[in-house]
């Protein structure tokens, strides 16, 4: 049973990883992108399958399209709406405004991962249903009690997407990817059902690992997208580090304070609970923001700092209305 130590561990894990999602889609120093994206999004999958449990197909649709489908066609709307008003602005002709959305769709439901409004930052909602349909189907296909033949199964798909990417084969609807992070899945439940999650890891080696795995981030510099199936294999290892030693270091913080929250902990958690929203939301205002500052010829990364803090408020602003009016598009009942 995890407990509300836990529980806000893993809130704060998630408030970070989205603040991270948002920074990495602002400007930044390369090498700063670079380790954001070495695991911020991997730690989405892993703390997915951290809460995993089997449960029947019909009981799963029914969920996860409450969950993951009705979000993702909220935040295509909006998305689709947000590049009509701007080719509108742009050639003040109904006509070719309303063109370029739509073939945007087109192309997306034709598995063009370029596509603005389907699979622009919320391919990971997509993705992400694809990963606990298939995770689901093997438990259901596999003895529960046997976990190895489940690891060596949720191997045997990452090396298959591993062998995909290397051969720069691209299945549509990020097929790929999903064979490739389904191993993240499996070893967020692995971490739950072996109750690492409790393990008393003290802070400071906890550090020390996070600091190593950056260090060799950082001297292994990779390009990386997910979402493109593009995660070289020894950031499988070196992503897998970071989260969990992000999470026992965040554990032990906890338990030092016995739960005791700051205001920087408070704004930490609210991110973890509403990291749907903000991932829906967020790219809408880094896109806007990118096209002022380009007008305005501001591009100094001294502008960062304030851009970063404007989006996440104004995001919280959002979500909350959202969440008061119409809770349902956000997988709220």
């Amino acid at each position: 049973m995890v407990d509300s130590n836990q529980i806000v561990s893993f809130d704060i894990l998630k408030g970070g990883g989205i603040l991270l999602v948002i920074l990495g889609h602002i400007q930044i120093p390369y090498m700063l992108k670079t380790v954001i994206y070495s695991f911020h999004m991997p730690l989405f999958f892993f703390v997915s399958g951290c809460f995993f449990r089997p449960i029947s197909l019909r009981e799963f649709f029914a969920k996860k399209t409450r969950q993951l489908l009705i979000p993702w066609a909220f935040f295509a709307f909006l998305l689709f709406a947000y590049l009509f008003v701007l080719k509108l602005n742009e050639t003040h002709n109904w006509a070719k405004a309303i063109s370029l959305p739509v073939t945007s769709m087109f192309d997306g439901f034709l598995g063009d991962e370029n596509s603005f409004i389907l699979f622009h930052v919320i391919w990971f909602l997509i993705c992400l249903f694809e990963v606990s349909f298939v995770y689901l189907l093997i438990h259901k296909i596999t003895p529960y009690n046997k976990a190895l033949t489940i690891s060596a199964l949720c191997i045997l798909l990452y090396g298959v997407g591993y062998w995909l990417n290397a051969n720069n084969i691209d299945l549509p609807y990020f097929i790929d990817t999903t064979m490739s992070t389904l191993i993240y899945y499996h070893l967020g439940f692995c971490f739950m059902r072996n109750k690492w999650y409790g393990m008393k890891v003290s802070p400071i080696y906890s550090l020390f690992l996070l600091i190593i795995a950056i260090v060799f981030i950082v001297l292994f510099p990779s390009y990386v997208d997910l979402k493109s199936n593009n995660f070289p294999l020894h950031l499988l290892l070196l992503s897998m580090v970071f989260i969990m030693n992000f999470y026992w270091f965040i554990n032990s913080y906890f338990n030092s304070r016995k739960l005791k929250l700051i205001p920087l902990d408070k704004i930490l958690i609210w991110c973890g609970i509403n990291s749907l929203a903000l991932l829906g939301l967020h790219i809408l205002f880094v896109d806007t923001f990118w096209i002022v500052r380009n007008k305005l010829h501001l591009v100094n990364y001294s502008w960062t700092i304030l851009e970063f803090a404007l989006i996440v408020a104004i995001c919280y602003f959002a979500t909350t209305l959202i969440k008061r009016y119409i809770p349902s598009v956000l997988g709220r009942s």
